[in-house]
């Protein structure tokens, strides 16, 4: 995975993407989860795969804009397991949305940082991205979707942007 987070680090810095607004990186993120449960309601697989690589890359791409190490979160992510929802919509319902909305509440109080502390902060929102994470593992596993190939497959599709 390591190899991976390099590659995904690498393209974003080719397109200045590490240097970018970060608060602008989490409306991308809602843009991904748009396209991945339009993916889900339409039960296409391509499209939820794209869709769960994309919100992925995309997390990537704000840990590297706030400076969060993704190794620690990756190998932190691995171990956990939790019950499956019947349908892959309600796991974006009640956990996905949920989560990304507090994830976006905490990047925007990084933009008011002299009210808070924003090393506590970026506590908050490694803790998101890893919640995040697991539940689009948890989207692979119910779908029968091996994660490190969906990922695999969406780096290869983003190294032949331009």
């Amino acid at each position: 995975m390591n190899e991976k987070i390099k590659t995904i680090n690498e393209w974003a810095e080719k397109h200045g993407l590490n240097t970018a607004r970060y608060d602008l990186q989490v409306m991308k993120i809602y843009e991904e989860i748009g396209e991945l449960t339009a993916g889900v309601l339409k039960y296409d697989k391509y499209a939820i795969k794209d869709g769960i690589g994309d919100v992925f890359i995309s997390m990537l791409v704000l840990a590297n804009q706030l400076n969060i190490e993704i190794k620690k979160m990756n190998e932190q992510v691995l171990p956990y397991k939790y019950g499956t929802y019947q349908l892959v919509s309600d796991l974006i319902l009640d956990e996905l949305y949920p989560t990304v909305c507090s994830l976006s509440q905490h990047v925007q109080m990084l933009r008011q940082d002299d009210l808070f502390d924003s090393m506590n902060i970026k506590q908050y929102i490694k803790m998101y991205m890893i919640d995040i994470i697991l539940i689009l593992q948890r989207m692979c596993e119910q779908l029968d979707f091996d994660f490190n190939t969906v990922i695999d497959e969406t780096i290869d599709i983003i190294k032949g942007r331009s």
